[in-house]
């Protein structure tokens, strides 16, 4: 499978490349998006990894946890958020979000 993955990333490329349609630069539709004169908005991607603190205590695991989510909600219904999830726990990036500035 990993000899795999190469040539199934080039795939998604080629077919990405070829897929892009020259398009013209809307300047009214940027600025109702709230874009900067390229037409581009920025925007933040971040991951999480795991420290070295081991919390025990359930109920305060499940209090971080309960915040944490509360967060990621808030930032989505603030149409702010784009991409969180989980992520590979064996090389300690526990999660990542994108979201836009």
């Amino acid at each position: 499978m990993k000899s795999m993955l190469p040539f199934l990333l080039l795939l998604l490329l080629h077919f990405g490349i070829i897929g892009q349609q020259p398009t013209q630069y809307d300047s009214t539709l940027a600025q109702q998006l709230g874009a900067d004169e390229y037409g581009m908005k920025s925007c933040t991607f971040v991951l999480l990894t795991t420290g070295d603190t081991v919390i025990n205590d359930e109920k305060r695991t499940q209090a971080l946890f309960s915040g944490h989510m509360e967060n990621i909600t808030r930032l989505t219904e603030a149409s702010k958020l784009v991409l969180a999830g989980p992520m590979d726990k064996k090389n300690r990036t526990i999660g990542e979000y994108s979201s836009l500035m």
